[in-house]
């Protein structure tokens, strides 16, 4: 995992238009995320893939002086440079990790990890950041109250998901909370499904 401590609010918005420009590759869904400092303000951002990362610094070095004939030449090479500054990180926390949405699409299935299921402490720590921690490659977030948790899976208009929802029923135990309502939402513009879950 790489970590990139972003530095300022300017190098945020840069490296947001860039992608949105396409003027830099951009990620996988899934593999891109982000944390935030005391304030709430964005701190680092993580690249799991690696050949990522390095494809990214060689588009960079390779498309430089595109970036340099701006107006904002400084502010880019400020961005360029925190990009540059990276440090490797063996073990997160996605507990605590968002995901950086400027991605491109991912339909392959995510790794879930349900050791987090027996690691879980109820009593110190909330269903959602467990939530997270169990379905780290996919988005979730509340929906409007703590009991309703929302999971994004990315779905392919010619293949079927295969999503699998027994390790949230496994967890939703653990916590001794029952499901009280499961919807879903398919989105084809979009290319996600959203999973609405209830809890009590």
């Amino acid at each position: 995992m790489i970590k990139i401590n972003i530095k300022t609010r300017m190098n945020l918005t840069l490296l947001a238009k860039a992608y949105w420009e396409n003027l830099l590759p951009q990620g996988l869904d899934g593999e891109v995320f982000y944390d935030k400092d005391e304030t709430g303000e964005v701190k680092s951002i993580y690249f799991k893939n690696e050949l990522y990362y390095a494809e990214l610094m060689n588009s960079i070095k390779a498309n430089k002086n595109n970036f340099f004939n701006s107006n904002a030449a400084s502010d880019w090479n400020n961005l360029f440079d925190a990009l540059a500054d990276f440090e490797k990180v063996e073990k997160v926390d996605y507990g605590i990790l968002s995901h950086y949405s400027s991605t491109n699409e991912n339909y392959s299935e995510r790794e879930i990890d349900e050791s987090i299921i027996t690691k879980a402490n109820p009593a110190e720590e909330s269903f959602l950041i467990n939530m997270k921690r169990l379905y780290y490659g996919y988005w979730v977030d509340y929906w409007g109250s703590i009991n309703n948790v929302i999971i994004h899976v990315p779905i392919h208009p010619e293949q079927k998901s295969n999503f699998n929802l027994n390790p949230m029923l496994k967890l939703l135990s653990r916590y001794d909370k029952t499901l009280d309502e499961l919807v879903l939402y398919r989105d084809p513009l979009r290319g996600i499904s959203v999973v609405r879950i209830s809890i009590k």
